[in-house]
C-alpha cells in the first residue's frame, strides 16, 4: 500500500478554507483508492474532484462534488478494468444439489445498451465445472438462475463467476430451504483491496454465523481472523480457492457468546459474504456482503417494529479509538424523531 496525503491545501487564493485529502494505491489489485477527508466544494462548474492525466485531458471525475458544500471521510474507489477485457460479477458462495440448500442467482443490466455476458462455475478448489450459461440481456433486462435446475452437477459448484462485456450491471445471490426461510445478499462486483470487517457475529446456542470467502488471487493467501475479545485464527486460502465455515466450527463446534465482531488482515484479493441464521423453530435468516469498506453515515432505508415485526441494526467501529454515533430515525413522511446518542468503543 501506497499512500500519499496531502493537508492544510487552499481551497482558494484567499486560503481560509483547507482541504485534505489522501491518494491510497493497493499494490496487486492496483486499485487507487482517493479519500476526501475534510474538503469544500463549491458546485458544479466551480469544483472538481477526482484523478486526471498530467495534461488534464483524460481523467474520472467524482459526480458528487456538483454539490456545493463541506464533505468528511468520503471517498472514490478506481479500478482497472480486467487484462482481457471483460468486466466480472462474483457470486461467491453456492449451495446446492443436496436435499436442503438451494441457490438461486440473477443479474440485471443497468445500461440502455444489450450486454452480453457467461457464467462460469467452479468448485472449492477454483477449478471449473459444470457447463457454461450464456446470456444476451437487453437493455435494463434480468436473468435469474436457480442453480440447481439449470447447472450439471450443482453440487460441486463452490462459487460462479459472470464474466461481461459491461461495467454496467448488477446482481444478487439468494440462499433459501424451501418453506423455511430466505435470504439474498448483492453479488461482488468490487475485489477487496485491504482488510476486511466482519461487523456482525452472532455464534450462541440459538443463531449461527456463516462465513463464505474466495481467494481471487493466483497464489495463496494467509489469512489472520482477529476477534473483538482478542483471540486470532490464522486461515489459509490457496489460488482461487472457496471455503466456508460457521464461526463455531473454529472453536471445536462450541458457540462463542463472547465473540461480536472481527477484522481478517492479510485480506487484499478476498471476496466473501456471512449468512446469520436462527437455529430450531424461528425460521429467521439474513446475510450480507464482508467488505473492506468503511463509511462515516450509515442509512437503514426500512425499519418496521410492531406487533409482528422487529428490527435489529449494527454499527461496528473498526477503529482502535473510541466514537460517539447519533442516531436519528425518522418518520414515514421524512419526519426526524427522537435522537440517540451512543459510545462505540
Amino acid at each position: 500500500m501506497f499512500i500519499v496525503e496531502f493537508s492544510n491545501i487552499p481551497f482558494s487564493a484567499i486560503g481560509s478554507i483547507k482541504n485534505y485529502f489522501q491518494i491510497i494505491l493497493y499494490e496487486g489489485s492496483n486499485h487507487i483508492l482517493v479519500n476526501y477527508l475534510d474538503v469544500t466544494s463549491r458546485g458544479s462548474g466551480n469544483t472538481t474532484a477526482g484523478i486526471e492525466n498530467l495534461n488534464g485531458t483524460t481523467g474520472l471525475q467524482y459526480s458528487r462534488m456538483d454539490t456545493p458544500g463541506r464533505y468528511t471521510n468520503r471517498y472514490v474507489r478506481y479500478v482497472p478494468p480486467s487484462e482481457n477485457g471483460t468486466r466480472a460479477l462474483y457470486f461467491p458462495h453456492v449451495d446446492s444439489g443436496g436435499n436442503t440448500w438451494e441457490t438461486e442467482i440473477g443479474v440485471i443490466n443497468k445500461s440502455e445498451q444489450e450486454l452480453n455476458g457467461i457464467f462460469k462455475a467452479y468448485n472449492d478448489n477454483g477449478e471449473s465445472v459444470s457447463s457454461n450459461i450464456a446470456v444476451t440481456l437487453p437493455p435494463k433486462g434480468r436473468r435469474e438462475i436457480t442453480i440447481g435446475n439449470e447447472f450439471m452437477n450443482p453440487g460441486d459448484i463452490g462459487y460462479i463467476i459472470f464474466e461481461s462485456d459491461s461495467e454496467s450491471l448488477a446482481g444478487y445471490t439468494k440462499f433459501y430451504q424451501e418453506g423455511v426461510y430466505r435470504a439474498a445478499i448483492p453479488a461482488v462486483k468490487v475485489v477487496n483491496a485491504s482488510d476486511i470487517y466482519i461487523s456482525h457475529i452472532d455464534s450462541i446456542a440459538y443463531w449461527w454465523t456463516g462465513i463464505s470467502l474466495v481467494n481471487t488471487t493466483s497464489a495463496a493467501k494467509e489469512l489472520t481472523i482477529t476477534f473483538n475479545d482478542g483471540r486470532s485464527v490464522a486461515y489459509t486460502l490457496n489460488a482461487n480457492e472457496h471455503k466456508a465455515f460457521t464461526i463455531d466450527s473454529l472453536f471445536n463446534d462450541q458457540p462463542q457468546p463472547d465473540i461480536k465482531s472481527a477484522v481478517i488482515t492479510n485480506a487484499s484479493g478476498i471476496i466473501g459474504l456471512e449468512i446469520f441464521g436462527s437455529a430450531g423453530s424461528d425460521n429467521q435468516l439474513d446475510g450480507l456482503l464482508l467488505t473492506d469498506n468503511t463509511a462515516s453515515t450509515i442509512y437503514y432505508p426500512h425499519v418496521a417494529s410492531d406487533a409482528l415485526w422487529w428490527t435489529g441494526i449494527v454499527a461496528y467501529n473498526p477503529s482502535d479509538s473510541a466514537c460517539t454515533i447519533t442516531i436519528t430515525p425518522y418518520s414515514a413522511q421524512g419526519t426526524p424523531l427522537l435522537v440517540s446518542t451512543l459510545p462505540l468503543a
